[in-house]
């Protein structure tokens, strides 16, 4: 039998099958949970940090940074993480970029707000920062664009 746009349609055919086969001739999206858009908003904070050092012209670098973020005036209620939070990433090599050496770390799912990060243990690259954290991604580069961006 032919269905409303022309489509053919299997007699016992489940309603996902028809439903499928009538979104794939119509040419629109379909989904099994109730629909499609875009995404919720987020509620929360990352954020990226990036920080360089002098490589001292050796061929590999060599890090093990501390990294931290605090809080400054944050909301008290709200989703996220709202305490401090500090990581001492490995030691490890890797090769540098000209003569900088580059490291990174996110920190992911705090509560949006105005928070203090830093980086130490990486000579010239080591640096804080202070600055407000809207939900969302957003980028500090210590030594070369602190605050964030």
């Amino acid at each position: 039998m032919t269905g409303p746009t022309g489509t053919t349609m299997v007699r016992g055919a489940g309603a996902l099958t028809v439903a499928a086969a009538l979104t794939a001739t119509m040419g629109g999206c379909w989904s099994t949970q109730g629909g499609s858009g875009p995404p919720p908003p987020p509620t929360t904070a990352t954020i990226v940090l990036t920080t360089s050092f002098a490589s001292g012209g050796a061929v590999k670098c060599t890090a093990g940074p501390q990294w931290s973020a605090t809080p400054v005036t944050v909301p008290p209620k709200g989703d996220g993480t709202a305490t401090a939070v500090n990581v001492v990433d490995d030691r490890r090599e890797f090769f540098p970029s000209g003569d900088r050496c580059q490291v990174q770390h996110t920190f992911t799912s705090l509560r949006p707000g105005r928070w203090r990060v830093s980086v130490t243990s990486v000579g010239d690259g080591s640096g804080s920062c202070e600055t407000e954290f809207p939900a969302g991604t957003k980028f500090v580069g210590f030594g070369s664009n602190c605050p964030a961006r």
